[in-house]
């Protein structure tokens, strides 16, 4: 830091003379600054409003610069957004994501168990073990009705090649319908924040998939097949 000298002069009259004369006050030292520059950008990394530079002294405090944009949700904080001025400059990146109806996840694995019984008469089995959620979020400002389809893009089929085509159900509310190789639609919503909404956390009792065997359908193999979810928006007028 480089030293500076406050000083003052002065004089006095008096009767036969004039004093003239110079002092120090105080030695004073010269304060260094800091800059914060707040950025706001996408999830590509592209800047959706200018940014903003704080300046302040070595050891002050500055504050958050959180913005909102009507067509972006704040996704990331960062965790200097909050701090003190320091020699090298700080940067803070508040990083947003694009509005919008989107999925969130599906299930990757479901059983239905595993040794099941071939009974002599028609079976229900309810989702045993499940790997993932089946969940949609809207963030979007104005929100609009949508809805979930489903589909078997591969029919049940067991190592040796027999398949089940009428086996895999979807109830939701009063509605129980079977899963063929055309889409229908198995689920409504309207979503009444941003939050994510997990639909299978749902599937209890009845609820949401199961297997069902008619008497002679299956032969003591294992299975496995495919669904494919599809999330659609309904607006108000279809």
């Amino acid at each position: 830091m480089v030293p500076k000298k406050l000083t003052t002069n002065f004089e006095a009259i008096g009767d036969n003379a004039t004093i003239q004369d110079k002092q120090t006050i105080a030695n004073l030292a010269e304060k260094k600054a800091g800059q914060v520059t707040f950025n706001y950008v996408d999830e590509s990394n592209q800047p959706i409003a200018e940014s903003i530079s704080k300046t302040g002294y070595l050891g002050e405090s500055y504050s958050a610069e959180r913005k909102e944009f009507p067509d972006y949700l704040l996704v990331e904080i960062p965790s200097n957004e909050n701090g003190t001025f320091t020699e090298a400059p700080i940067s803070v990146t508040y990083r947003y994501e694009l509005r919008q109806l989107k999925f969130i996840s599906a299930p990757s694995q479901i059983s239905f168990g595993e040794s099941l019984k071939i009974s002599t008469k028609s079976e229900v089995y309810p989702i045993s073990e499940m790997t993932g959620s089946l969940a949609v979020q809207d963030t979007r400002t104005v929100k609009s009705k949508w809805s979930i389809t489903a589909k078997m893009s591969k029919f049940l089929e067991s190592s040796s090649g027999h398949t089940l085509k009428n086996a895999i159900y979807y109830r939701h509310g009063s509605q129980n319908q079977l899963l063929g190789a055309e889409a229908i639609s198995v689920y409504d919503g309207l979503s009444q924040n941003d939050d994510v909404l997990a639909i299978s956390d749902e599937w209890t009792g009845e609820e949401g998939l199961s297997l069902q065997i008619k008497t002679g359908a299956a032969f003591p193999e294992a299975y496995s097949g495919e669904i494919s979810w599809t999330l659609l928006d309904t607006p108000a007028n279809e």
